[in-house]
């Protein structure tokens, strides 16, 4: 590309020295480590050489640094006449030859760790090695006597809890025929709590909303059987009602709905309990809260609450309860048509209590938090001693059958063991779709590698851990899992004490207290978390370093309920992953990530939406990256799109930079097996050679790579340590307030227990290995924290650390408690003093501070430490987003303007000493800036043109306190006007040539090839000029407004291509006096043409795009035609130094 030299008046004021540095260079020709990748799917086993060929040389004439190469089932546009199936001869082969030709190009390769998207799944792995999950069966004996009882197998179902089948994977439909798996493990045996009484033995008369229902359906035990119940809306609320002879006492429930597929599926309901006296007059005894957080919950839930008694009882649906009415990608009615009931499959009151929400608890379905679902305490006549639980598992036979002399009472004996959750890894090809194995054994998922790689490894030959150089693991989608065969053993190691006697509580008993349970399901949910990070991604790393091959990880990826320590699970892999999108509209941005109306605090509100998700996500990512000293933080890049323009991604791209992203990873580029258009596509922003704007992809490119360069430069700056907390899932969270919100103008990170660790203290600052230092720590707003973490805080406090937050009071989980409670209270009392978080605010401890209560920006002004950034707000809606890196003594601030107006601005920096300089990624070059220096700021007056980005440096020591540059004058030298010739390509439906009076979008004209056309079509126009308007300063062409990309040629030569806003060329070297011929190039995307073929009969199609999903998704939204097209106006300027 003729790269641009319209700053060139501004630019040669930069010190001539300074313009040759390696700094510079690298950003005006990033290498390869800072361009973007891309993922790339091969859809539906449509492979070709040819494809992959042309696939992987457009990738490297687009700029982009590699690809990261999936198989999936999903997708739809090319189909081949032969198929290559995933693993088959021809597949391998394909694979080899991929690598060559990334060799052969330079192409970084990488491979994900699966068929589908999720996760280290196949179909070499067995039942045994699978994804497993505890299940139980109960027998209730009379001791005092020899006894002799068959005890029923525990269900053997794949499924996520019990006997609830699994529903059909992605785009899976009918029952599953796969193979299930058993193993026992333990037989225990307690006196059964005197409050428990078999409520359902005494046959309540069973009514609903519909009528007279089945209610043994709803009391036998099985959550494969119901009734069907309306969903609810604002005219129906469905009710199920049990009217006993006489009052009962209940103090727990549980409901439960029947799971139907994964996307645009059931879910767990929201309603009500409610009890009466009269049947008529009812009180609500609980609320049923239904899916969230913005997540696909396990239907089944059990709730504990103060004892009530009541003759009737009834639970009411609201609206909103189980049902997703529009698909996972803005389409209704996507995936089939929407149910109109749902089946209602269990409805249980208990005269004895339940551990409250104990599916949740015991990680069949896992929460994001758990600090606000105690369990109320019960008396000792509903709970299980400890000590009162016994091991029998010795007295049961291979058959089942218990021999045991069980001592005098009623005795409820468990028998418990493990079968699979059923998970498989999705969405593959059903030749290529197995169980996921299992993620908390590192004996079976090196199986699982040793397995999966050895075909690559002969069919690759030397090019494996040449050419392929990573794996990808991508988001975490196997569901949950809370079993493995060493999983006691490793508890035990890890908490310090035996289970056993606490099995219970994992199918919902009360073991010694509702607190004590609590506690202990606390210590078995850390334990899954260190499981999963040592065993899944640890070993998979370690598995890949050992063949020169390293990895690629979202660990566990966006609002995905995981048991886990996040930031430790990133840390595990040597690339951690964030993930935003697009939009869910499929041609321009839509609000699903309205970044212009988003707050850089929004986490700090608490706000629980699929943007903050995103943005806890991406946050999380390059924490992880920060505090574990890895230099990349990449992200799978604008999910959710569709044909988009460069402009629309620029935006939203330029927001994650600001909030540590520094390496794209397009979603997606699908593999083009045929060069048919649009092209082969899978769900996102379509990135292919197939694309209408493929050719001129590369100034885009260069965009993103000079950001992502001097973002990889050197080490984050922050003030703030946020700590995440001892309680699992430690993850960023989007779904509740994090306080204290950081005061504007700084930055941070989040920080884990690992780490925390790892913290020391150097000049009252803290500081890890990694080179990352903060001003102050802030710890969880929770009064819980183990005696390891808090020695550590009084340790780093007494050397001068300041540290904020709440005192904590008692420590969690039962390893070594109740001493552990002790050593906590003992220690915060003393650490915290008198400080209150009321009325008095600090206490000082050696030579540190603890505080709590005071605001954040109090203290860090104490510390005398201003902002790193302050900016002017001409206007009430300015908004600037920024991050800032030290590389040795150069400090680097990208700013973004996500308005979509200038904004005229004097920013400070936290800067002093140095001559800031402006640093344009769009054009490649830097200009001097107008600055003054004083009180230890830098303040640099910024203009930025609507949705602008760019870069502030101060590298060179500055000689003046303050500098103004004379501004540029813009003047008018001509208008280009109609009439306007305008051709299009053959065979685009659109007919050759039109006359336009004036500029006009193509959606406007009559012609509906035009209306509907996409591609690239041709203005034509004349300019003459005089000598003397070709004189003094440079001469640039404006073309005003632009849907979406623009080429202009001057007399047969190329200006360049502008894909963004202002679409301004400096053609000063390229006019002539006289008449000069004027041309151009404008293209938009393919949504236009895609919707004019939607609506065309049969042999009036422009396109080729084989029918499939795709286009059933596109027309399902609604789409209208895009304004298209060069719409002005366009006119010649003068733009000049003022003397």
């Amino acid at each position: 590309m003729k790269r641009l030299i319209y700053f060139f008046l501004l630019v040669c004021s930069v010190p001539a020295f300074a313009q040759t540095d390696t700094l510079f260079e690298h950003f005006v020709n990033p290498p390869a480590q800072a361009r973007p990748r891309t993922w790339w799917h091969w859809i539906g086993s449509n492979i070709t050489k040819e494809g992959i060929t042309k696939d992987l040389e457009w990738m490297k004439r687009a700029g982009i640094g590699g690809f990261q190469a999936f198989d999936v089932s999903l997708g739809s546009g090319q189909e081949t006449s032969q198929k290559i199936l995933f693993m088959s001869p021809e597949w391998l082969d394909a694979i080899r030859y991929t690598a060559a030709e990334a060799d052969r190009l330079g192409l970084e390769m990488t491979m994900v760790t699966s068929a589908g998207w999720s996760e280290t799944g196949g179909t070499w792995v067995k039942p045994e090695e699978a994804v497993k999950k505890l299940v139980w069966s109960e027998v209730a004996v009379i001791g005092g006597r020899k006894v002799v009882v068959s005890l029923p197998s525990p269900p053997r179902v794949n499924g996520p809890i019990r006997d609830a089948a699994r529903p059909g994977g992605l785009l899976q439909q009918g029952p599953s025929t796969d193979p299930t798996f058993y193993a026992d493990y333990k037989v225990l045996a307690w006196l059964t709590p005197k409050d428990e009484q078999d409520l359902a033995a005494l046959h309540p008369t069973v009514t609903s909303s519909q009528g007279a229902i089945d209610g043994a359906a709803l009391l036998d035990d099985h959550l494969e059987t119901g009734v069907a119940m309306p969903y609810a809306s604002s005219e129906v609320s469905p009710w199920v009602q049990y009217e006993f002879a006489k009052p009962v006492q209940v103090r727990s429930f549980s409901f439960a709905l029947k799971l139907r597929g994964s996307f645009g599926s059931n879910n767990i309901g929201r309603g009500l309990l409610q009890a009466s006296d009269d049947g008529t007059n009812f009180r609500t005894i609980t609320t049923l809260p239904g899916a969230q957080h913005d997540i696909r919950a396990l239907p089944v839930r059990t709730f504990t609450f103060e004892p009530v008694t009541a003759k009737f009882w009834r639970v009411t649906f609201l609206p909103g309860s189980g049902i997703t009415t529009v698909g996972e990608f803005g389409a209704p009615g996507f995936f089939g048509p929407t149910p109109k009931n749902f089946d209602l499959t269990e409805v249980r009151l208990f005269s004895g209590a339940r551990v409250h929400r104990w599916e949740d608890k015991a990680n069949f379905a896992p929460m994001f938090e758990y600090t606000t679902l105690g369990t109320p305490e019960v008396p000792s006549t509903s709970s299980i001693p400890s000590t009162g639980v016994i091991d029998v598992t010795s007295n049961m036979n291979a058959d089942g059958v218990l021999t045991w002399a069980a001592p005098p009472g009623q005795w409820t004996i468990m028998r418990m063991g493990y079968s699979l959750t059923g998970a498989k890894n999705s969405p593959a090809i059903p030749a290529a779709t197995g169980f996921e194995v299992d993620k908390l054994s590192s004996k079976h998922l090196t199986t699982y590698y040793n397995a999966y790689t050895e075909p690559l490894k002969k069919a690759l030959g030397p090019l494996y851990g040449k050419s392929l150089q990573y794996w990808l693991v991508d988001s975490y989608e196997a569901d949950a899992q809370n079993w493995t065969e060493d999983f006691a053993s490793e508890f035990k190691t890890r908490r310090g004490y035996d289970l056993t006697p606490y099995l219970p509580a994992l199918a919902g008993r009360i073991v010694t207290s509702a607190a004590i349970t609590d506690r202990f399901l606390w210590d078995f949910r850390l334990t899954i978390a260190d499981l999963l990070a040592e065993k899944h991604y640890g070993t998979l790393t370690a598995l890949a370093h050992k063949e020169g091959i390293r990895t690629y990880s979202e660990a566990a990826g966006i609002s995905l309920p995981v048991i886990q320590d996040a930031l430790r699970n990133k840390g595990l892999v040597d690339i951690p992953m964030g993930e935003f999108g697009m939009g869910q509209g499929l041609g321009e941005t839509k609000p699903w990530m309205a970044v212009e109306d988003f707050d850089a605090d929004h986490l700090f509100r608490g706000a629980s939406d699929r943007m903050a998700a995103h943005f806890a996500d991406v946050r999380e990512a390059a924490s992880a990256a920060h505090i574990y000293g890895k230099r990349i933080v990449a992200a799978e890049s604008w999910t959710g799109g569709g044909f988009e323009a460069p402009a629309s991604m620029k935006r939203i791209g330029d927001y994650w930079n600001t909030h540590g992203i520094n390496r794209f990873i397009f979603h997606t580029s699908a593999h083009q097996p045929l060069d048919t258009k649009p092209g082969n596509r899978m769900v996102g922003v379509h990135i292919n050679r197939n694309i209408t704007w493929a050719e001129q992809a590369r100034p885009f490119v260069d965009y993103l790579s000079r950001n992502s360069y001097l973002l990889q430069q050197g080490q984050f700056a922050a003030d703030i340590a946020y700590y995440l907390g001892e309680d699992i899932p430690a993850a960023v969270p989007y779904w509740e307030k994090i306080q204290p919100a950081p005061p504007e103008g700084y930055d941070y990170d989040f920080l884990n227990t690992e780490i925390l660790q790892q913290l020391q203290v150097s000049n009252g600052r803290l500081v890890l290995p990694s080179g990352m230092e903060y001003k102050v720590l802030v710890l969880p707003n929770t009064q819980r924290m183990s005696p390891a973490v808090l020695n550590k805080i009084n340790a780093l406090v007494s050397q001068g650390a300041t540290v904020i937050g709440p005192r904590p009071v008692q420590a969690q989980g039962l390893t070594d408690y109740p001493h552990s409670d002790a050593v906590v209270q003992e220690l915060s009392a003393a650490m915290w003093g008198d400080a209150d978080g009321k009325m008095v605010y600090e206490h000082a401890w050696g030579k540190g501070r603890i505080i709590w209560g005071a605001p954040l920006n109090s203290v860090l002004a104490s510390l005398k430490t201003g902002p790193d950034v302050q900016y002017t707000r001409p206007h009430l809606n300015t908004r600037i987003t920024w991050i800032h890196r030290r590389a040795g003594s150069t400090d680097l601030y990208f700013l973004s303007n996500h308005r979509r107006q200038s904004e005229q601005l004097r920013v400070s920096f936290r800067v002093t000493g140095r001559v800031p300089e402006l640093w344009h990624a769009d054009t490649g070059t830097r200009e001097a800036a107008s600055y003054r220096i004083e009180n230890g700021t830098t303040e640099v007056a910024l203009t930025l043109s609507p949705e602008e980005s760019v870069f502030v440096v101060f590298a060179q020591p500055a000689t003046l306190t303050e500098h103004v540059l004379s501004p540029l004058i813009e003047s008018p030298i001509q208008e280009l006007k109609g009439p306007w010739q305008v051709q299009f390509p053959e065979k685009s439906g659109a007919p050759a040539s039109i006359t336009l009076p004036q500029l006009t979008s193509w959606t406007a004209v009559a012609d509906e090839g035009v209306r509907f056309f996409s591609g690239t079509a041709t203005y034509s126009q004349s300019l003459t000029l005089t000598a003397e308007q070709l004189r003094n300063g440079h001469q640039v062409l404006d073309l005003g407004d632009v849907r979406d990309l623009a080429e202009v040629r001057v007399n047969g030569q190329s200006a360049g291509v502008q894909w963004k806003a202002p679409y301004r060329f400096d053609v000063s070297a390229l006019l002539k006096a006289g008449k000069n011929q004027i041309e151009i190039l404008v293209t938009n995307q393919w949504t236009n043409r895609m919707l004019g073929d939607a609506k065309a009969p049969q042999g009036q199609k422009v396109l080729q795009s084989s029918p499939g999903m795709m286009d059933m998704l596109f027309a399902s939204t609604g789409q209208q035609p895009l304004p298209s097209g060069l719409l002005g106006p366009v006119q010649l300027m003068r733009v000049a130094k003022k003397h």
